[in-house]
């Protein structure tokens, strides 16, 4: 379970977002609302503390309207959804399997 959240201003206009945040508080999640839609990690020196502080943090993020649509590729499927920029969709994910 996640020890941090992080949300961007934007995943906040979202009334999942803003329920995300909400059940994260609940389960005692340390929540940080970022001052932009930049997420930038202060990360200590160590790359142990590194890796192990990047995965306590959950970050809730909103892809930018260009990549919400379907993108066409070939020839292994029709359409493709890249998940990874869909960080809100993959953090809904996360909380409903309880953090």
């Amino acid at each position: 379970m996640p020890r941090r959240l992080l949300a961007t201003p934007s995943s906040l206009l979202w009334d999942h977002g803003e329920q995300i945040v909400a059940r994260a508080q609940a389960l005692d999640v340390a929540v940080t609302t970022l001052p932009s839609d930049r997420l930038r990690l202060d990360l200590p020196d160590d790359p142990r503390q590194q890796y192990a502080q990047a995965k306590a943090t959950l970050a809730q993020v909103v892809a930018p309207p260009s990549k919400r649509r379907l993108q066409p590729i070939a020839p292994s499927a029709d359409w493709r959804i890249d998940l990874a920029e869909d960080a809100l969709r993959i953090a809904a994910i996360a909380i409903s399997r309880g953090l």
